[in-house]
């Protein structure tokens, strides 16, 4: 406050005898400074002093600047912090505007959190349905789906001359044997029938399944021999 002070009063003194220079009048250091006086040591001794004076004075009108500046952006710094205090008080346009944003924005999160929500509900249903299905399919019996033709006769190529026209199970009963049995027949596209008769070694269960042509046994590697009679 003391700096301050001094500072005013050294700005006061200048303004007063830059005003009093500017009218001409006669300050004290022009009366004791005048040469047609014949002074010239009492102005030679106080040129000094009021060298240092004005040094002072100089010193003290840029210090008196730079405070005016440190206010200046003291003052602009308590603007921005108004207008901020201003955006976040509760009662301002602004505050309502970005919590109205806020809400939205949850709003639009927690709108897509329940669709998929909802979409892992629904596809957890399907899935119990789809086990349920699976659940009594499994609880059924197993069904036999090898289908064995009704053409009979005594041999294939019997079998396909009274009408057999695909491969698969036939019962023959050559003339010699006491009672038909299933063979496989190999039924051509030109209505040629042959029997195939199955030797198999080395499968898993050392079963013969009469239903398999040579294609499926070559297929699943089961080594086998196949002759074929017309």
């Amino acid at each position: 406050m003391a700096s301050f002070m001094h500072v005013a009063v050294s700005i006061l003194l200048l303004s007063t005898l830059t005003s009093a220079q500017m009218r001409g009048d006669n300050s004290f250091a022009q009366d004791i400074c005048n040469p047609n006086d014949g002074d010239d040591d009492v102005c030679s001794d106080k040129k000094p002093d009021m060298d240092r004076e004005l040094d002072q004075m100089e010193q003290d009108l840029e210090d008196l600047a730079n405070l005016t500046r440190g206010a200046q952006d003291k003052v602009v710094y308590l603007k921005d912090s108004k207008t901020q205090a201003q955006k976040q008080a509760p009662g301002s346009a602004i505050y309502h505007y970005l919590w109205i944003e806020k809400f939205f924005n949850a709003k639009c999160v927690q709108s897509q959190l329940q669709s998929i929500l909802q979409a892992n509900e629904k596809r957890i249903i399907d899935l119990k349905q789809m086990s349920v299905q699976l659940d009594q399919i499994c609880k059924e019996p197993c069904k036999d789906t090898v289908e064995i033709q009704t053409v009979t006769g005594k041999d294939c190529q019997d079998i396909a001359n009274k009408g057999g026209k695909v491969s698969g199970l036939y019962y023959v009963k050559p003339a010699r044997a006491p009672e038909a049995f299933l063979v496989y027949c190999e039924i051509d596209s030109f209505g040629h029938g042959w029997t195939v008769l199955q030797r198999v070694r080395g499968t898993t269960d050392n079963d013969c399944h009469l239903h398999r042509d040579c294609h499926l046994h070559n297929r699943d590697s089961v080594a086998s021999s196949l002759k074929f009679i017309n």
